[in-house]
């Protein structure tokens, strides 16, 4: 059983292309690229780095541990007691505090004073203008749902491919969806996949968590329509969601799936109807 959504971290080559039944044009494909690059520069200037997240996050639980029980100590003796027997906790914990606190102000001003300027503004809006005109040039109809997808990502080894093991199991992609009397399709700015619907046989409850990277939805994960789907985030940005399906579907002789969290079934079984296990 393969995912059929996976990226080569070698070769950058994307798995969806062998379903590949349309490509954007070439032309459109370049403005793309330039567009796509100048978001990201966008992004990456306004996040800090990923070590220093780490640390916020351990200092901050730390010195919250210590100062928590210190406190809870002052309900067994006097805070001058405390204090002379273990008042170099406070000086311990309150500056742990204080310095996550201070990067997460930090983080926090960094994006905001990034991503909210007028010249990103203009590139977010650019992009989504770039969107539309891709899925225009691909055919894909007004009326295609989105649809979060999760792929995986591996990389060549010695001729083998070996899954790149990070924080996270998978990355969520925003896909559009539609369908005609023969196929199922999901679509991207670089083109259109299609699968045959009688291809697909079932769909599989994974009962663990799935952790994932990006949140797609203009809604917060954790207000409506999506808190009921109780996905949470820890304090890496990690996003974990319970339960999530294996779509599968027989191609080339072999069993794959797509993989898709729990707040994505309702809009595949627009499109599908299949047996849940």
């Amino acid at each position: 059983m393969k995912n059929a959504f996976t990226i080569n971290a070698t070769t950058s080559e994307a798995g969806l292309n062998k379903f590949r039944v349309k490509k954007l044009s070439d032309d459109l494909e370049h403005v793309m690229d330039r567009s796509d690059e100048t978001v990201e520069n966008i992004k990456r200037a306004s996040s800090i780095p990923r070590w220093l997240n780490l640390a916020a996050a351990i200092l901050g639980m730390a010195g919250m541990a210590i100062v928590i029980g210190f406190l809870r100590a002052l309900t067994e003796v006097s805070f001058s007691t405390a204090y002379n027997n273990a008042g170099w906790l406070l000086y311990v914990g309150g500056p742990c505090v204080l310095v996550a606190l201070a990067i997460f102000i930090y983080k926090t001003y960094r994006n905001r004073t990034t991503v909210n300027s007028p010249a990103a503004r203009d590139a977010f809006a650019e992009q989504e203008r770039l969107n539309a005109r891709c899925f225009e040039d691909l055919g894909v109809p007004q009326t295609a749902d989105d649809i979060d997808v999760f792929c995986e990502v591996f990389k060549e080894k010695n001729g083998k491919a070996k899954k790149v093991w990070s924080i996270y199991q998978y990355i969520n992609i925003s896909l559009k969806i539609y369908r005609d009397g023969e196929n199922l399709y999901l679509a991207d700015t670089d083109g259109v996949y299609a699968f045959p619907i009688s291809s697909f046989f079932e769909i599989m409850t994974v009962r663990k968590s799935a952790l994932f990277s990006g949140w797609n939805k203009d809604e917060p994960f954790n207000k409506p329509p999506y808190k009921q789907y109780k996905v949470r985030r820890n304090n890496y940005g990690v996003l974990f969601v319970k339960p999530h399906y294996y779509i599968k579907f027989i191609a080339f002789n072999e069993e794959y799936v797509l993989v898709i969290p729990s707040y994505e079934l309702e809009t595949l079984q627009k499109y599908l109807t299949l047996n849940i296990i």
